[in-house]
């Protein structure tokens, strides 16, 4: 899922969430602050580990592909 205002300054959130209600309110959670940011939610890690090789292959000036992990 991705709650996004994508920009070049967004901060990017990968969320390891089996419950799907809870990643949804993490989003709106997100959502009231005044960041700007995009959130992938996964539901385990092998999930993540396949997000993080897509992303790190699409944006090769970065070392890691997120900028926060939340677990």
């Amino acid at each position: 899922y991705d709650y996004s205002e994508a920009t070049e300054r967004a901060i990017t959130i990968l969320l390891f969430e089996d419950n799907l209600e809870d990643a949804d309110f993490v989003g709106e959670c997100l959502d009231q602050s005044n960041l700007i940011f995009e959130i992938h939610a996964v539901k385990c890690l092998a999930d993540g580990l396949q997000a993080c090789r897509h992303r790190r292959s699409i944006s090769f000036f970065s070392t890691c592909p997120y900028q926060i992990v939340v677990e």
